[in-house]
């Protein structure tokens, strides 16, 4: 297995032949749509990445995203230190970006056995065209054949229904839910309840 990346890094793009199974079939999805993912994180890519993070969307469930994780370049190399696989999902014909994806180490104590967590964003631009799925099997499918096999866990809100759906649809299961507050872009807290799930 390979060791997680801590720093930016010379990227590459996934190519379907050299891979087999559910991450051949969704890579080869991805490319009938006009998609391609990059593996790993460059500082070119990082105005793109800054402007995903404040798209309304994510600003809903993923505040910290454009003040933790990449509000500018020191946040996004320590933020890389933590050992963090990205996957970008760009579109070929425009190189625009589509959607981020990671994985890396973290426990948490609602998951017992958890080694791994990850995250995905789907930019506003891209949404609605069947590209979460494969994308995020390709993300877990990679994960577990280059890097880890590792208990795999995820964690979001129960009102962000979308991404429930295609986290239980790859085999996610519910471990807890916890009633909670959710930060709003406004600085104010709404009632919801967060999930924490598993993959098997």
């Amino acid at each position: 297995m390979n060791t997680f990346p801590t720093t930016f890094t010379d990227t590459y793009f996934l190519d379907s032949s050299t891979t087999s199974g559910a991450e051949q079939a969704a890579l080869q999805s991805l490319a009938e749509k006009g998609f391609g993912i990059q593996l790993g994180l460059s500082t070119e890519d990082v105005p793109a990445l800054q402007a995903l993070s404040v798209q309304t969307s994510v600003l809903k469930y993923c505040p910290k995203d454009c003040t933790e994780r990449f509000k500018d370049l020191p946040t996004i190399e320590k933020w890389l230190e933590k050992e963090r696989l990205v996957f970008l999902l760009k579109e070929k014909s425009s190189g625009q970006l589509a959607g981020v994806a990671w994985t890396g180490p973290g426990t948490s104590s609602h998951i017992p056995g958890g080694k791994l967590t990850g995250g995905i964003r789907l930019s506003e631009d891209f949404q609605g065209q069947g590209l979460a799925t494969p994308f995020l099997t390709v993300v877990l499918e990679h994960t577990k054949e280059k890097y880890s096999r590792e208990q795999i866990w995820f964690e979001c809100w129960q009102s962000n229904a979308g991404a429930v759906h295609i986290y239980q649809k790859l085999g996610f299961k519910i471990v807890e839910t916890e009633p909670s507050q959710r930060l709003t872009p406004h600085g104010t807290f709404d009632p919801d309840t967060r999930i924490y799930m598993k993959l098997g």
